[in-house]
Order: structure tokens, then sequence, then C-alpha cells
């Protein structure tokens, strides 16, 4: 194992140990470490994959957001959809700040990508030395995220507004989607 990917495993068997989530885990990943570092991000998931591989990541699963409901008998309907609200804010809080942290890595990296062009480098190993394929992946991957959560609250959204006693077509309206839409995405299985 890599001295980076020993390093990364360390530290979520100690985040699991203290009953830290994945998600947690992953939000609060020192980010100002990373920049520190000469480490790329490809790394880190290269780092992250061999451990996931290994089967020693401490999460055997994505994690949930822990929830009180079977220690509180007075929850109902209307608050577990505004605890499902904040969960879901708080996913595309966390997906944003992934992105923006990914582009703004890569915004810095380009600088010495054009020192490179500009003294004539090959755009192959431009490409190779800023390991633009894996940005891209990673990229695209924490984009998806973003989508996901996106569509995971809005979709919370509407349950909520529905337990609160809105139609579908008020709901719509406000949200300036179909009335069909609003149907078919709170009957997804979520």
């Amino acid at each position: 194992m890599t001295p980076l990917a020993a390093y990364i495993l360390e530290r979520a068997q100690k985040a699991h140990s203290e009953q830290c989530s994945e998600e947690q885990f992953l939000t609060d990943f020192d980010s100002r470490l990373l920049g520190a570092t000469k480490v790329r991000l490809p790394s880190i998931m290269t780092a992250m994959s061999e451990i996931r591989q290994c089967g020693l990541w401490p999460w055997p699963v994505q994690s949930e957001v822990p929830t009180t409901a079977e220690n509180d008998p007075e929850r109902d309907e209307l608050s577990d959809q505004r605890h499902a609200v904040v969960a879901a804010m708080r996913e595309i809080l966390a997906a944003s700040d992934d992105l923006t942290y990914l582009l703004k890595r890569l915004g810095s990296d380009l600088a010495d990508g054009i020192e490179q062009v500009e003294r004539g480098m090959s755009a192959l190993d431009v490409t190779a030395s800023m390991c633009l394929a894996d940005r891209r992946e990673i990229v695209n991957a924490a984009a998806s995220r973003l989508r996901a959560a996106r569509h995971g609250f809005q979709r919370a959204m509407f349950l909520l507004a529905i337990a609160e006693g809105s139609s579908l077509a008020e709901i719509g309206r406000t949200w300036r989607v179909s009335r069909q839409l609003v149907s078919r995405m709170t009957k997804e299985k979520g």
C-alpha cells in the first residue's frame, strides 16, 4: 500500500472509531493539508481506490445520515420530512464544496499548464503532467454527485410541501415545473 493510501486509511479508521459517518469524514478531510502538499488529486483518488479494493475501507457501504426516528415516538411525517430536507441540504452543500475545491485546484494547476504550453511542451506531455484524464473523471464524478444532491434536495422539498398540505399543482407553480414532474419525483424510491 502506498504511503498516501496508508495515511488516508489511518485517518478513516480513526474517524470510523469515533462514530463519524463516511460522508462527514470525506467532508472534513483537510483540503488545506492537501493543498499545501505536492500530492495531486488523481493520487488521492488512486489511493482511496486502492484502499477500497483491498477491502480495508472502514465503511462497507455508503453511510446513511443517522436518524433518531427509532428513538423518538413523538416524531411524525412532517418532522421526518423536515429532517430529510436538512440532510439533503447538507449533502448538496458538501457536494458543492467538493466540486468548488476541485475546480479551484484545477484552476491553480492550469497556470502551470499555461507556462508549459508557452515553453513549447507538447500537448500530450502537458496533458500527462497535469493528469488531465484523471481530473476529467474526478470533476465529472463530483459534478454528477452535485446533480444527484440537487435532485435529492428538490425531491425532499416536494415531499415536505406535500406533508405540509400543498397540492402537486401548487408545488409545480412554485418550482416552475409541471405537476406531472412533481408527481413522478415524489413517487421515486428514495
